[in-house]
């Protein structure tokens, strides 16, 4: 059994009277990558400062390796923190950058030099020990402010949108890079970030905030395919929402009438209710969890529309379908030849999508 590395309990924090952070409690297993994603002012950036100790919570407790430091100095922390705007000393080398911790923990030059080349070996960057800041581009920037953070050896790493200055294809690119250094390393990653995509391809778990409160933790193919609340469905990816009350429940399914009175068969798997009729709730299907055309009669769910928007994406031709004045959006195969105005059935089984109790 893993150990618990962070571990936050009952955590408020409040501006004036406003609550930046709400009652929060977390978990973090030791060498894992957990990512707090959310919209701006959720949160997270927040929780974040309050486990580096560059905020102090208004309530609760804030745990490191089974040691209280809810009020310690954030000097007195074994974290580090990376920042988006890299805050590397713009008159001092590569090298001096990185080897700063070092040296004001009063190791040795000969150490500190070969520790330094090390992690600059690491992060790819072996022939820039002798450069300044302003000659590197700002992927190599950002990869000097991780390394000078991981040269003392945290336990835990914080980093604040580390990558939210860069360009597309650098960030990409660095995203592999730092999940490989992580697994290498074992060092254990709070990452705070609102891109959905970075927080899926990096993260062995995700925190999804709003409001100052964790709506859900989970992998990110439990939050993807399961979301817990409606907040989680509409944020994480693209998702329609069939709303309705369920009329009827047998042992492996539920039966879903919606406002026009069409009535939906989904898996009762997900729900948690002895007895759920009558329950308002939402259907969630993601758009490349419909059959089209054809692929769709045999589907137990079927709905007829009209195409009203046909978008190209490159591995996808993404569909709007109207359907009595609502739009659903729909993947089909890239050789689908709709054309806006087309009529279209679509479908769906019962196993496909989840449900999300209202009341």
């Amino acid at each position: 059994m893993k150990s618990i590395c962070v571990e936050l309990k009952n955590v408020t924090k409040k501006f004036g009277q406003v609550y930046a952070v709400h009652n929060l409690s977390l978990q973090v297993v030791s060498g894992s990558f957990l990512t707090l994603l959310g919209p701006s002012g959720c949160g997270k950036t927040t929780t974040l400062r309050m486990i580096g100790g560059f905020e102090l919570p208004s309530a609760g407790d804030i745990f490191l390796m089974g040691k209280r430091i809810t009020y310690d100095a954030s000097t007195k922390r074994q974290t580090n923190m990376v920042f988006q705007d890299y805050a590397l000393f713009p008159h001092k080398t590569v090298g001096q950058n990185i080897g700063f911790g070092l040296k004001m923990r009063r190791h040795k030059k000969p150490e500190i030099e070969k520790r330094v080349r090390g992690m600059l070996k690491m992060i790819n960057l072996s022939d820039v020990y002798d450069r300044m800041p302003y000659q590197l581009s700002g992927g190599q920037q950002q990869r000097v402010a991780l390394a000078r953070a991981l040269i003392l050896r945290p336990p835990v790493l914080l980093l604040d949108e580390p990558l939210g200055a860069l360009d597309a294809k650098i960030r990409k690119q660095l995203q592999l890079e730092l999940k490989q250094l992580q697994r290498e390393l074992g060092t254990t990653f709070i990452y705070v970030t609102h891109d959905q995509e970075e927080a899926m391809s990096m993260s062995d778990t995700i925190g999804i905030m709003h409001e100052g409160k964790l709506e859900q933790l989970g992998t990110p193919q439990e939050i993807y395919d399961n979301p817990q609340t409606m907040f989680v469905a509409n944020f994480l990816g693209e998702c329609n929402i069939f709303e309705g009350k369920i009329i009827g429940a047998h042992q492996d399914t539920v039966n879903i009438e919606d406002s026009r009175g069409q009535v939906f068969i989904a898996s009762r798997d997900a729900l948690q209710f002895a007895d759920p009729v009558a329950k308002s709730v939402g259907l969630v299907v993601r758009p490349e969890d419909f059959q089209i055309a054809d692929a769709a009669d045999s589907c137990i769910n079927k709905i007829q529309g009209r195409v009203i928007e046909k978008l190209y994406t490159g591995s996808v031709v993404r569909l709007v379908v109207e359907v009595e004045g609502n739009k659903i959006v729909v993947d089909a195969p890239k050789a689908a030849t709709f054309s806006t105005s087309d009529p279209v059935q679509i479908g769906w089984n019962p196993e496909i999508g989840s449900i999300i109790v209202r009341d």
